[in-house]
Formats: structure tokens, C-alpha cells, sequence
């Protein structure tokens, strides 16, 4: 009944066991009647077609109660073993497409599965792989870690532990990995563990570098003093770098606003920073770039900065924040202001021949770089023990009298020869030491230093401030000495030249006094050099060139002359004579002289000639030889400021000749139509004037007393005109290469400065070729980054044209390079340089806004390159004629015309009264003095030279200026103004016009100086 039921549940099973049915009573029907055909069967026969005929009956039953149940299971079973196999290849897939390497082993330790990675992790090789042999798979991997015995401690201790493990491997190849370890459960029950492994080689070392450059990014930040900072501008809050709080003094609880920022910014450069803030940041969204001071909120120190900043905006143009960097530059403008002091130094040592004007500059040049409003220089005298005082600059005390100052600091940094920083603490030890006492106002931070010359201590250097106590440091007093050794050796130079000149007029008093004369012969040329005295004895005008050996016959009686022309013969071998001559006057009269003379030799040792002296003996010829001794050289130093000097005046005059000439061509180019050929005639006589007048500028140049005039150049086209000067300067043994830069940029500088430069570049070059070499000098264009900045300390960003004078020569060492630029260092022997070339290069670069560096080692030659800022506008061509000017401005006032060179007198006074002007002329100052006081009405201005024989004009306005209080004056010269004027120019009305000028030139200036008020 079950069975039927169940079965008639299933409409597909009762149709088939429908049909089972039907089949098997078909079957039984057929076999019963093959039966009744066929005979009669034995028993066992009956027995067994019965049982056929049963079990064709229970067979239907049979099926749907076992068979057909089992034959479900199977299929059921089967299709369980094809989705389980189906699921096994998905994981097996998946496993082997991760990029962990994966190990199951059982709870004895062997290998249950592995995936591909894994091997390849591991490195190992296919056939142990698929051989299964935990053991050897264990030996192989544990061959290649740095410590195999904590791997093995490792997994014993996971291997009976239901923790998961996370530990770290190493390989003995660098190779790092991560192992994570968790234990396998089959039914609830730990049966093993599964290991993945991950290669964190690679992120190790990203890792690493990243800390190492985190690392190096910090230290480069403490080290370049340079610290970060970003500004919420919208949130007015900051963000700032350890290295950045460092710099400003400040803490974790500083106040990070943008007022908080101004509150660190030095009082004195406060407005300035936050209108340009203000202005330029957020008003024309420039990026921050900026240097100021500031004062540290730790320690109240000031330092100076350099602020750089980023800015970045909204979709509305609104300013959101500014990233950016603060870095201290204290220390480098602090070697900045250094150099350039040392550098006015120099110039002030080659330019000047004034001991005060020299330490009046020392004086302003170290207030650039300290407190000294307070200066004074003690010169000790030998002979009297005293101290006088050329330079006194003091706010309390006034100049003092020389005085021995026995007990004061100045006396004892004398006495002890060191420099000394006296703090209050250190002037009571001083007292109690008695080493010291009190003089003058007590200050509260005192320095001195002595004043050392090869030849011992001459003086002390001393700087005080009576306000601030310990205002100096030890690197001021080191800074204070090297200043102090520089300018001793120019105080005793000046103070030598000075005896120089006082024997000079001693030596031309005595030979007055004593009628003593001397001369000098040239035995190449046969030309001679008479003393003044010795032309006077002789009765010939001083001011003419003494007469030649070949000459000089008639001036002695045949006999004296015999005995002249035989002595000198032998003096050519360098033999020394003395002799009592007969001498004859240029007037005819005759007179005794005693005449010694000994030979000049050249450096190799050859006679080049003669000198001697002529002692006057007419009235005592019998008398006993005169022992007198003249000196007939002058150092080095003194012939070459005797050549400067005559190339000065020599370039003065004949400025006041091209004056001249120009402005008479000017003059009569105004009255010449252009279309005669005469007009041409005068504009070439122009242009040559003009030419001309650079020449002048050039010597003028080469004395030191040129006016600077930067113009646009381009130096493609600049150096050219130089090269072959150097190539003459060279010589024939270096060879002079040359390579231009196509499109160079411009530059705005002085052409003569740029001659100067090459020139002192190049013969340091020479200098340091040994035989046969080579110069080369090159242009290019340069954009100079940060990164080549940080690396040169003088280096600023932007664009640039690079200047390079380059040689194969001997080199120079680090210790050279370390001091090249600095005023007074020669590696040349005595006599062979002054050290001042290549300060004057530095100096000349500085001055021009540029930088240079060197690039040098032994043996490697060396290179310099110079650079210059580029400029935009239009490069000036050199020999162009003067533009056509407009009508030149006219006037009714009263000028006083004073010049000494009567026909540029005569033009400037015609040029000047064609414009309508009423001029009183006059020839010098005593003159124009004359002409004032005598002068009913006002004059209006005084247009006077500089250099004139009675007095300069400096002094001759300031006389005038007494009568006449509403005076204007403008000066004019051939030498720049400072070099004139003898003083640096003053803001007090004074103005200044370089020779030559031309007239449109002249009278523009006379107006501008006229309508200033």
C-alpha cells in the first residue's frame, strides 16, 4: 500500500511503472502460450517457470523499491564528484593566479599543496616540486635565508598552535618576505596549516629610500637653514617645518597667522613686508620672493631671511594658500657685505691717494656689516712714544691729543699685538689686573685691533658701542683684524709715500741750497735726464727736455769733454768716476763742476747706462768733495702712481682740446646746410672727435679716474675689438681662441670695464702658462636654476650671459681658490703683482649686478666664468653718428664761465651766449672772484672746471656761494666726479658734466641745473 501510494505520487513513475507492467503481462501472455504449444515440462521445469513468471511480477516492485533508489544515489554521487572536481581546478586556478605563494602541510609537517607562486618565490626547481619530498623541500628553502634556525623555531612553534603567525623573512640574496600562517580544520578538527608568502623586496626598499630621502630632505633643510611652510590664506593660519620654527625662534603654540607672522618681521622693514604682501601677493597674485629680517621670538636675535612662495587660486581667481620655503641667510649676507667691503677696500687702496678719504670709506664700508658708529684709528709714533689720531669718529668724546694712553685697551691690544673684545666683564678683569684703566666714555662692548705690517705694529683699529652690551662677537673681531691688516700695510704705504714726497722736497731744497744737480743717460738712446737744479746751474729753462749725449759737447771746454767721452767708456763696463770739469753756461760763461757717475744695470746684469750727480765747485774748487748721496730710483709702487697720474693728465687735457673740437664742429655743423659737402667734412671730423674721446675714456680707465657709463652691448660684438690688445698682451708663445654665442643676449655695462676685465683675466692666464698654451675665450647664454645656485653663493636665479676666459695652464689648488678674490693675494712673487687684478674683476662683475666663479685644478688649467644679467632694449652701435637734435633750450640768465684752457673757454662762452645766456668769463678762480664781487646784478649759476692751478672748483662754489646765496653751480671735468670733486657727490644742489661734451649736452644740463629747484 506504501509502495502504490508512493508511486502514484510521482506521475512519471506511474506512467512508467504503467508500462512496466503492461510489458511484463504482454511477456507472461506470450511465454503461457508458448507453453501450451510446447510439450509437457518436467517438475523442476514447472518449478522454474514459475518462478519466472514470479519474479516477472516483483520485478516492477523490485525496481522502484532498490534499484531504481540506488541508481539515483550513484548518479547523485557522481555529479557530487563533478562539482567538487569542478571546484578544485577554480581554487587550484585561483590560487596560482595570486601573487602570495600559498603551502598547505598537514600537522606532521608534509606538503599537502602548493601553488605556482610558491615555487616561484622560492626558486624551486620543477622536478623537486613535483617529487612532494617535504624533507628535500625544506633543506632547499632553508638554504637561502639569513637565519634558517628562527624559521625552524618559528614554525615548530605554530605547528601545535592554533594562532595565526605573521613574521618577517630574509634572504641571503636582499630578498625580503612576509609570512602569515593560520591553521587548517577538516570537521571542527586542526588537520594542518596553510603559509602564504609575499615578496616585500621592492616595497621595502621604496620604503627605505622614501626614509632616507625624508631623512636627507630634513637634514638638507637644518643644514641649508632652509624651512617649509604652507599658508591657508582663506583659514589665515600657517603650517611650518621644524627647520622653519627653528629659524623664527618659535614653538608648537606660536600663534600661525598671518599677523602672528608679521610680529616676527624686524619693526623697521614691517610695513614694507605687509604692503608688499598686501600689494604684490594677494593683490597681483605675484608669487612670494622676498628678502627681510627678522626677529626671533627665543632669543630677540635678528636674522635675515628669503622667502619663496607658490600661490595657489579658485575657480573665481581667489588666492587659496601659498606654499613655499623660508631659508636664513644671515651668515651669507653677512659674507656678502664682507666681500664687498674688503672689495671698497681695494678700490679705495688703488684710487686713492688720500690717508683720510681712505678711512673715512673703511669707516662706512664696516657699518655695512656691524654696529661702528664709532671708529678710531691709533697710530703709534716711534720716536715720541705717542699716539695720534688720523681718523676719530665718536658720538660721546671728542678728538684727543696725541697721548701715550699707557693704561688704556687701545695701548694694550698695542702692547699685546692681539685683537681683543672687551665686554664690561672683561675691562674689570683688565682693571683688576691693572693691565688697563679707564679712558674717555665707558662703552658697553669694545674691539680693537692692531695694525700689523711686516715691518711690526704701526697702530690700533678700534670700534665701540656705548648702548648695546656684547654687540660683538668673536667672528666680528676676526672679520675686524683682516680689515686691520689690509688697511696697516696702505697706512704705512701711505705714510712711506708721504716721507717719499717730503724727502723729494727736501732732496730739491738741498740741491738749491748745496748747487748740487743730477743726471741719468741712456746709453741705447743717448738721451739724458737733468735734474732742476742741475738746468738752472746750467742756465737752461727746467721746463725743457734736457739735451742728448750727442749734444752735450758743447757745454764743456775740449779738454773736459776728452776726459768726459774717454771716463764714460770705461763706465760702460761699469767702471764708477769722479771728475773735475771745466764747464760752460748756456749764456757763454764758464764754471767748475765736480761731475760722479756710476753704470745702471739691467736686471741681467748688462750696463744700460749711467747716472750721476754735478756738484757746483766755481767758488770752491779746491775744496773738499762733497759726500752726498742721491737716491735715483722710486719703488715700484711710486713709478707706476707717476704713470697713472701723467695718463690722467694727459687724458684731462686733451679732453679739454676734444671739448674743443667737438664743440666747434658742433657750432659750425648749425650754420652748414647738410646737402654741402662740407657738412660731411665736419660730421667726419665728429666722428673722429668722438673716436677719440674714447680713447681718452680708455686711458682715463687705465688711471682709475673714468667716468662709468653702462650702456647696452653686446659682447659678440664687444670682445672682438679687444683681441688683438690681448693677443699683443699674450705674446707669441699663447694662442688666443675666440668662440661667439649665436643670438646672444644683452648686457648693460661699461665697455671699458669689460676691456679691464679680459685684460686682468688674461694676463693672469699668461701668468700661469708654463711655455706654449692656449686662451679661450667664449659667450653663451646661461638660465641659471636653484640648483645651481645652491652650489654657488653668489649664484641668483634668472637669465644670463656667460663670459668664459679659459686656459691649459698650471692650476690652482683648493687652498688658492679659497682666498682667490680676495684683496692683496698673490701666489706671484715680489714685485710681480699686487694682488688687486682679480678683486678688481670681482668687484667689476659685483658692481654689475653679476657673479662669478672658477673652476681650477693642478695641473687642469683653469676657467672663469663671468656673468652678467641679461637686459631687454636696444644695443647701442658704436660709431654712429650723433642723432639729429631738436632746438637746444635757451635762457636770459647770468652764468660765471670759469675754465683755465682759454679756447675751450672762448667755444663754451660763444655756445652759451648763442642761446641767449649773459656770460661773464673768467680764466681762473682768483679771476671769477673778481668778476663776482665786482658783478652789480645776480648771477644765476656758476659753471666753473674742477681742476684748475689755484684752487678747485669745489672750493671756488663754496666761496661764491657766500655773496651769493641763491647760486647754482655745475662742475665739469675730464675725470669722473668722485675723482674730481676729490669727495664722494652731494645731494646739496651740486651737479657734474664729463669732458667732452658737446654743446646740445652742455646747454640741456645748464638748463635742468637752472630750472631745479
Amino acid at each position: 500500500m506504501t509502495i502504490r501510494l508512493r508511486v502514484l505520487r510521482d506521475p512519471s513513475r506511474t506512467r512508467l511503472f504503467v508500462a512496466l507492467c503492461g510489458s511484463i503481462g504482454i511477456g507472461e501472455l506470450l511465454v503461457m502460450l508458448l507453453m501450451a504449444q510446447l510439450p509437457p515440462l518436467p517438475l523442476w521445469g514447472d518449478a522454474l517457470l514459475g518462478a519466472a513468471l514470479l519474479m516477472g511480477v516483483l520485478f516492477p516492485i523490485l525496481y522502484f523499491l532498490v534499484f531504481r533508489p540506488l541508481t539515483t544515489d550513484i548518479r547523485k554521487h557522481e555529479q557530487g564528484d563533478k562539482s567538487l572536481r569542478e571546484f578544485e581546478a577554480q581554487l587550484r586556478a585561483t590560487l596560482d593566479s595570486t601573487m602570495d605563494g600559498i603551502l598547505a602541510v598537514d600537522s606532521e609537517g608534509r606538503v599537502l599543496h602548493t601553488n605556482r607562486r610558491f615555487a616561484e618565490l622560492w626558486r624551486i626547481p620543477p622536478p623537486l616540486a613535483e617529487r612532494g619530498d617535504d624533507r628535500a623541500l625544506l633543506e632547499f628553502v632553508l638554504d637561502q635565508l639569513v637565519d634558517p634556525g628562527a624559521f625552524l623555531a618559528k614554525v615548530e612553534a605554530l605547528y601545535g598552535s592554533d594562532e595565526t603567525g605573521t613574521d618577517t623573512l630574509y634572504f641571503k640574496d636582499g630578498r625580503v618576505f612576509e609570512r602569515f600562517s593560520v591553521p587548517m580544520y577538516v570537521e571542527g578538527a586542526r588537520r594542518g596549516r596553510v603559509w602564504s608568502f609575499r615578496d616585500v623586496t621592492e616595497r621595502r626598499r621604496a620604503e627605505r629610500a622614501l626614509q632616507e630621502s625624508e631623512h636627507l630632505f630634513r637634514e638638507s633643510q637644518r643644514v641649508a637653514q632652509l624651512g617649509s611652510y604652507r599658508l591657508d590664506v582663506v583659514a589665515d593660519t600657517w603650517k611650518s617645518s621644524e627647520v622653519m620654527d627653528q629659524i623664527f625662534g618659535i614653538d608648537a603654540e606660536y600663534e600661525r597667522t598671518v599677523h602672528g607672522w608679521l610680529d616676527l618681521v624686524h619693526p623697521d622693514d614691517r610695513a614694507m613686508m605687509q604692503q608688499y604682501f598686501e600689494r604684490e601677493v594677494l593683490g597681483d597674485h605675484r608669487p612670494f620672493d622676498k628678502e627681510y629680517r627678522i626677529v626671533r621670538k627665543a632669543d630677540g636675535d635678528v636674522r635675515r631671511v628669503h622667502g619663496l612662495g607658490a600661490l595657489s587660486f579658485d575657480d573665481a581667481g581667489r588666492l587659496l594658500n601659498m606654499t613655499g620655503t623660508i631659508q636664513d641667510i644671515t651668515e651669507r649676507k653677512r659674507a656678502e657685505f664682507e666681500r664687498e667691503v674688503m672689495h671698497d677696500i681695494a678700490q679705495a687702496v688703488a684710487a686713492s691717494s688720500n690717508l683720510d678719504e681712505l678711512l673715512r670709506l673703511m669707516h662706512h664700508s664696516l657699518q655695512r656689516v656691524f654696529e661702528a658708529e664709532n671708529c678710531f684709528v691709533a697710530l703709534h709714533d716711534p720716536k715720541t712714544g705717542l699716539f695720534g689720531f688720523p681718523y676719530f669718529a665718536d658720538q660721546h668724546d671728542s678728538l684727543p691729543a696725541p697721548s701715550a694712553m699707557t693704561k688704556s685697551c687701545t695701548a694694550y691690544v698695542f702692547r699685546s699685538g692681539k685683537p681683543v673684545l672687551v665686554t664690561p666683564a672683561v675691562a674689570r678683569q683688565l682693571r683688576e689686573q691693572h693691565e688697563t684703566e679707564l679712558v674717555g666714555s665707558p662703552s658697553r662692548s669694545w674691539m680693537g685691533v692692531p695694525l700689523r705690517t711686516p715691518s711690526g705694529t704701526i697702530g690700533v683699529l678700534v670700534l665701540q658701542d656705548y648702548e648695546t652690551e656684547n654687540i660683538y662677537t668673536e667672528r666680528d673681531l676676526a672679520f675686524l683684524a683682516s680689515v686691520g691688516s689690509q688697511v696697516a700695510v696702505v697706512i704705512e704705504r701711505k705714510l712711506a709715500e708721504e716721507s717719499l714726497r717730503s724727502s723729494e722736497r727736501k732732496l730739491r731744497e738741498a740741491q738749491r741750497v748745496a748747487r748740487v744737480g743730477s743726471w741719468e743717460l741712456d746709453l741705447a738712446s743717448g738721451s739724458m735726464i737733468w735734474s732742476e737744479s742741475l738746468s738752472r746751474m746750467v742756465g737752461r729753462d727746467p721746463h725743457q727736455p734736457a739735451p742728448a749725449y750727442a749734444d752735450l759737447h758743447r757745454y764743456y771746454t775740449p779738454e773736459s769733454w776728452q776726459r768726459i767721452a774717454t771716463t764714460v767708456e770705461a763706465a760702460t763696463k761699469g767702471a764708477r768716476f769722479e771728475l773735475d770739469l771745466e764747464a760752460i753756461r748756456e749764456e757763454g760763461g764758464h764754471w767748475w763742476q765736480t761731475v760722479r757717475g756710476e753704470a745702471v744695470r739691467s736686471p741681467l746684469g748688462e750696463v744700460v747706462g749711467l747716472h750721476g750727480t754735478v756738484l757746483d765747485i766755481t767758488e770752491r774748487r779746491q775744496a773738499e768733495q762733497a759726500a752726498a748721496v742721491f737716491e735715483a730710483q722710486l719703488q715700484q709702487a711710486q713709478k707706476m702712481e707717476t704713470v697713472g697720474r701723467l695718463a690722467g693728465g694727459v687724458a684731462h687735457d686733451f679732453n679739454n682740446m676734444l671739448a674743443v673740437i667737438l664743440g666747434h664742429v658742433e657750432l659750425a655743423l648749425s650754420r652748414v646746410d647738410s646737402e654741402q659737402p662740407l657738412h660731411e667734412d665736419l660730421t667726419s671730423i665728429q666722428k673722429a672727435a668722438t673716436r677719440s674721446a674714447d680713447l681718452t675714456r680708455q686711458l682715463l680707465a687705465y688711471a682709475r679716474r673714468q667716468a662709468i657709463v653702462p650702456k647696452l652691448l653686446d659682447l659678440d660684438a664687444t670682445v672682438p675689438a679687444v683681441l688683438a690688445m690681448l693677443r699683443r698682451l699674450l705674446g707669441e708663445n699663447v694662442g688666443l681662441m675666440w668662440r661667439p654665442a649665436e643670438d646672444l643676449w644683452p648686457v648693460s655695462v661699461d665697455q671699458s670695464q669689460v676691456d679691464q676685465l679680459l685684460t686682468n683675466l688674461c694676463v693672469n692666464a699668461r701668468d700661469a702658462i708654463d711655455g706654449i698654451g692656449t686662451v679661450r675665450i667664449a659667450t653663451a647664454n646661461c638660465i641659471i636654476d636653484a640648483q645651481f645656485c645652491a652650489m654657488h653663493a653668489d649664484a641668483v636665479p634668472g637669465e644670463f650671459v656667460r663670459l668664459s676666459v679659459a686656459d691649459d695652464g698650471r692650476g690652482m689648488s683648493g687652498d688658492v681658490l679659497a682666498h682667490l678674490f680676495e684683496p692683496f693675494f698673490t701666489t706671484k712673487g715680489v714685485g710681480a703683482g699686487t694682488g688687486l687684478g682679480l678683486a678688481t674683476v670681482y668687484g667689476t662683475v659685483r658692481q654689475n649686478n653679476g657673479f662669478i666663479t672658477v673652476a681650477s685644478a693642478p695641473g687642469q688649467g683653469t676657467t672663469f666664468d663671468v656673468y652678467f644679467p641679461r637686459h631687454a632694449g636696444q644695443i647701442e652701435s658704436a660709431g654712429q653718428a650723433p642723432e639729429a637734435a631738436g632746438p637746444s633750450p635757451r635762457g636770459d640768465e647770468t652764468i660765471l664761465l670759469v675754465e683755465d684752457e682759454p679756447s675751450l673757454l672762448r667755444m663754451t662762452a660763444r655756445a652759451l651766449e648763442a642761446r641767449g645766456y649773459h656770460v661773464l668769463c673768467a680764466d681762473g678762480p682768483g679771476e671769477a672772484i673778481r668778476l663776482a664781487e665786482a658783478f652789480a646784478g645776480e648771477i644765476d649759476l656758476l659753471l666753473t672746471d674742477v681742476l684748475m692751478p689755484e684752487m678747485n672748483g669745489r672750493d671756488l662754489a663754496e666761496t661764491l656761494v657766500h655773496a651769493h646765496t641763491h647760486l647754482k653751480y655745475l662742475f665739469m671735468s675730464g675725470f669722473s666726479e668722485n675723482v674730481s670733486l676729490g669727495r664722494e657727490p652731494r645731494s646739496d644742489g651740486a651737479h657734474f658734466i664729463a669732458k667732452p661734451f658737446t654743446i646740445a649736452a652742455l646747454t640741456a644740463k645748464v638748463r635742468e641745473v637752472l630750472d631745479r629747484e
